[in-house]
């Protein structure tokens, strides 16, 4: 099975490829608002290093969130558009499963500054999603709870939990952006205003759900990447 992740909700970039049993890996830059100038670039490189086409590509995975709201929609609409033209299934996961993969009685936090955390609190199997401030975490609530820190993107645990979500049949038809949070007024009035900013001119438009969607050729995203 050939796979594909992103995760551009860090200000680190993160693609993974998987081709068949080889493993190829994107790390790097260091701010959110500049994987949209990169990302095709480096899925090309990646898939040129390992002689894939993206029409290869059997599953695609979309890391949802939490974390940059504009990181968040670079990579969920990138992996909707790749789908789309290429015909593979795809697959949301968010930064902290990776963190919490295998393990029980656990809280994954992530530093979003000034003493607050997106957190996972995973118990007795099942899964919560909140934002808390470092005050709290000694409430009666948390008590019993491991905590691990998430501290950059994961390719490993990320390509666990990919597997792990196929192997359950667990696919979307569109991934769609996580938010802990609600994104601030200026945020939402920038997604609905400005189209994402890639090499190739791409258009977008806003459906009833709210996700940015091509509307049009999506072999304009992929002129550079098609072989």
């Amino acid at each position: 099975m050939n796979f594909l992740i992103v995760d551009a909700t860090q200000r680190e970039l993160m693609i993974c490829l998987g081709a068949g049993e080889k493993r190829f890996t994107y790390l790097g830059n260091d701010s959110a608002r500049r994987h949209a100038s990169m990302i095709l670039t480096k899925i090309d490189e990646l898939l040129t290093e390992a002689g894939v086409a993206i029409g290869e590509v059997d599953v695609l995975g979309a890391v949802t969130g939490p974390g940059s709201f504009t990181g968040i929609r670079i990579g969920v609409t990138t992996v909707n558009a790749l789908a789309r033209a290429s015909g593979a299934k795809t697959v949301e996961l968010t930064a902290l499963e990776s963190v919490v993969f295998g393990k029980d009685d656990v809280i994954a936090l992530m530093d979003c500054k000034n003493d607050n955390f997106y957190a996972l609190k995973r118990r007795a199997g099942e899964d919560e999603y909140l934002a808390v401030n470092a005050s709290e975490l000694d409430e009666a609530r948390f008590n019993g709870l491991e905590r691990v820190y998430y501290l950059s993107p994961d390719p490993s645990g990320a390509e666990k939990v990919l597997l792990q979500k196929v192997g359950k049949g667990e696919f979307t038809n569109l991934a769609r952006p996580f938010y802990i949070k609600n994104p601030p007024r200026r945020i939402r009035n920038e997604l609905q205003r400005a189209p994402l900013r890639t090499e190739r001119p791409v258009r977008y438009r806003r459906d009833r759900e709210g996700m940015f969607r091509t509307s049009v050729v999506i072999r304009q995203l992929l002129h550079g990447i098609r072989r």
